[in-house]
Formats: structure tokens, C-alpha cells, sequence
């Protein structure tokens, strides 16, 4: 009698172990990088009254006679199948597809993390906001390839390399002139002069086939990333968001609630025809650039698009907007008169 109280006591103690695990995987819900834990439980240890014995004979073999007293739990396993991704918005939030791990350090040893909610400390340094944690990394070389003899260290953010507005036009525009990049101009021609069209200097900086990958990337960071308010309706739009903390003036750091939100875009995608940039200093409605630079873009090249009546595009995707039908809303932007002024 004793033995079977003890067995079922032995059941109820390790399921609530189960039931344990089952509740913490429940309050983890809506943990960021949470894995999910699952219990198996194996028999107890078991009480031999008679051993087994082989045949002979006329007589068959003959099995033993145990009594297990119970269960003990065996294991609890983390199950490591992939969730799901969701946009947050926030431009330093990394999920991992498939195994694998964030590294990061206290400041004493290595730690491992499935959680990507990362942000930048004064220094620049990525880390994880909830323990103050620096995310480790190696870096690669130009062709992504990693070096035996690198080492693990702190990742430090690239704000600390600025360019200028035209710096940046001029890269971007490479890319949207099938990897040429050109001096930047503003005399196209001389109208009534017999004098010959200027030659701007020019060289390839990237091949044909990275700049194609690359306008590709662009795309999907406004039709799928966080570039969605600088679609153009009827046009295949090719951009990049930005979001920088401010340096100190006296160097030492960044400015704590200093911004600077860009966003940087070309259309039509396929055929470039315009570059638009947009940065905003210190916003005060916001910092990132998807939020508060993006429709600006939108609302300015609207409105370039119809004044030098350029065609909408034809290879549209299906989260790309279609041209509005005719007669419908321009979407804030007026039509164009042949000397340039909106009605």
C-alpha cells in the first residue's frame, strides 16, 4: 500500500514540474528571442521480484516480475524551431533565421541570446538594452569572407564616419546609374551657345550586376522594410532610411536626444530619373527616418514626377500602389502646367 502512495506522490510531485515549465512558457509569451521548454519523464527505479528465465524444453522462457515505483522527470528540453518575424520599426531589432545565436559580453565572459532588441549606448556600441550587455561580433573583409586570426570583439555603430548631403547624393546615385559614379553638376547644356556640352568626369565604382542586387534591396526596404511612407503611387521606388544620434559638438560621444532622420530614394527604380534627399535635423516629431523623412520624399517626388512628367513605371509588384486612374486624386500634389507652376 505504501509503495503505490509513493508512486502516485512520485507522479503528482514531477507533472507539476511539467506543469511548472508549461505556465513559464506562457508568461513568456510576448518575451522577445523566448524559446518555448518541454518535459519528458522516464520510470522511476524499479523493484525486481523474479528474474526472467530462457526456455528449455518443453517450456517457454519466462519474463520477469519488476514494479516500478513511480516517474522521475528525464529531461527539460528548450525546442528551438523558428518563430515568426514581425516589423517593429526600429532599425537596430535583429531576429536570427534558422541556429544560431547573438554573443554578448558582461565585461567578463561570453553570453548567448536569442533576443535582437539591441539599441546604441553614448559610445556607439550596440548593446542590449535590459542587462547593458555589449552585442560581440568579427569583422569580414570586403568580399564578406571572415579571417582565421580575427577575434570576437564590441560592435561599434558606423555613426562615427559623416558625409555631407551631396557625399551622400553622389553615392546613391552611383548606384542608380548602374554602379557609375559622376561628378556632381548643375550645367546640363548651354542653350544657344555653339560652344560643345561639357564632359563631367566619371568612373565605375561598382559593377552592373551589385548595383542591380543592390536597387533590388532598395526596393524591398520600401515596399516590405521601413521606408513603406516613401512609396509613390505608379512608381517603383528605391530608397534607404537613416537614423544617427548626433556626435558632441566637443567630441567624446553623442548628444543624448540629438537626431538626425534621412531618408535617400530614386525612382523610377528600373530607370532612374530622380534623386531625392531628404534630412531632417534634430525632428522634433519623432527621430526615425521612416517616420518622418519618408513621406516627405513621397510628397517632393510626387510632385518631380508630374513636373517632369515622367511616365509611371511598368514593372510594378503587387505591393508597389498602381498610377491613380484618370481623373482620380493626385494625392496632394496638383497637376502641372507646361511652364512649370501647379494650378
Amino acid at each position: 500500500m505504501m509503495r503505490a502512495l509513493f508512486a502516485g506522490v512520485s507522479g503528482l510531485r514531477n507533472h507539476q514540474t511539467r506543469m511548472d515549465v508549461i505556465g513559464n512558457n506562457i508568461a513568456n509569451v510576448n518575451t522577445t528571442g523566448f524559446k518555448a521548454s518541454r518535459v519528458t519523464f522516464k520510470e522511476a527505479f524499479v523493484q525486481l521480484l523474479q528474474g526472467a528465465a530462457r526456455p528449455g524444453g518443453s517450456a517457454g522462457g519466462i519474463n520477469p516480475i519488476q514494479i516500478g515505483t513511480g516517474v522521475n522527470v528525464g529531461s527539460t528540453d528548450q525546442l528551438y524551431t523558428q518563430g515568426s518575424f514581425e516589423t517593429t520599426g526600429q532599425p537596430l531589432d535583429l531576429a536570427i533565421q534558422g541556429d544560431g545565436l547573438f554573443v554578448v559580453n558582461n565585461g567578463q565572459r561570453n553570453l548567448y541570446t536569442r533576443a535582437g532588441n539591441f539599441q546604441l549606448d553614448a559610445q556607439g556600441n550596440l548593446i542590449s538594452p535590459g542587462s547593458g550587455f555589449m552585442v560581440q561580433g568579427i569583422n569580414a573583409d570586403a568580399q564578406g569572407n571572415f579571417s582565421s586570426t580575427s577575434s570576437i570583439g564590441n560592435i561599434p555603430f558606423g555613426q562615427g564616419v559623416s558625409v555631407t548631403p551631396l557625399q551622400l547624393v553622389r553615392a546613391i546615385g552611383a548606384i542608380a546609374n548602374d554602379g557609375q559614379l559622376t561628378t556632381p553638376h548643375f550645367l546640363l547644356d548651354v542653350p544657344g551657345s555653339s560652344e560643345s556640352l561639357p564632359v563631367w568626369p566619371s568612373r565605375r565604382a561598382i559593377s552592373v550586376k551589385t548595383a542591380d542586387s543592390v536597387t533590388k534591396m532598395l526596393r524591398a526596404v520600401v515596399t516590405k522594410g521601413t521606408g513603406k511612407e516613401a512609396k509613390v503611387r505608379g512608381y517603383t521606388v528605391a530608397g534607404k532610411t537613416g537614423t544617427a544620434q548626433k556626435a558632441k559638438s566637443g567630441g567624446g560621444g553623442y548628444s543624448g536626444g540629438k537626431y538626425v532622420g534621412s531618408f535617400i530614394g530614386y525612382l523610377p527604380a528600373e530607370d532612374p530619373q530622380v534623386l531625392v534627399c531628404v534630412i531632417l535635423d534634430e525632428p522634433t516629431r519623432g527621430i526615425y527616418g521612416g517616420a518622418i523623412a519618408a513621406p516627405t520624399f513621397s510628397t517632393l517626388s510626387r510632385f518631380t514626377v508630374s513636373h517632369l512628367k515622367i511616365p509611371p513605371s511598368s514593372a510594378l509588384q503587387s505591393d508597389e500602389p498602381a498610377a491613380p486612374s484618370k481623373g482620380a486624386a493626385s494625392g496632394g500634389v496638383g497637376p502641372v502646367s507646361d511652364e512649370g507652376a501647379r494650378d
